[in-house]
């Protein structure tokens, strides 16, 4: 991927339009919708928004545009995690966080799309081994016993 590419791609008249486009299709990006599991309308999906890319990046592949909606989200995602944050702080309505993105307004529609990852926590883990050992212990106290 050359800088000429990515500069291309990030121009605001055609991130602009490439947004509009992706946002037409919630395949994509809306984790709730019963299609975003099914994986002939996402390829069939990507496969448009590549060939919206070719018009303007002859060379640009299904890697290439994964890779910048992947970046272009991720950026989007720590703005938005910023003005949350501020807003969090009980901070005023004038000293709430503005965002620097000048496609951050393009993107509010998949704000709330991301569903955190459950964690699993090492304690539940642990616990759970523990309780196991005890269960062995007791089965083998039994048995020695009897």
């Amino acid at each position: 991927m050359s800088a000429t590419m990515s500069k291309t791609f990030m121009s605001p008249d055609f991130l602009t339009k490439f947004l509009e486009e992706y946002r037409e299709m919630p395949v994509l990006w809306q984790v709730r919708s019963a299609d975003y599991s099914n994986r002939t309308k996402r390829v069939e999906a990507w496969d448009l928004l590549v060939q919206l890319t070719r018009e303007k990046i002859p060379e640009a592949d299904l890697c290439f545009v994964k890779k910048k909606v992947d970046s272009i989200r991720a950026s989007f995602r720590k703005e938005l995690r910023r003005v949350r944050d501020s807003k969090r702080g009980g901070l005023s309505a004038d000293d709430v966080y503005k965002p620097t993105l000048w496609y951050f307004d393009l993107l509010l529609f998949t704000a709330d799309q991301d569903i955190p990852r459950k964690i699993k926590s090492s304690l539940e883990e642990e616990t759970e081994d523990v309780d196991r050992d005890s269960q062995e212990t007791t089965a083998l106290t039994t048995i020695e016993v009897s």
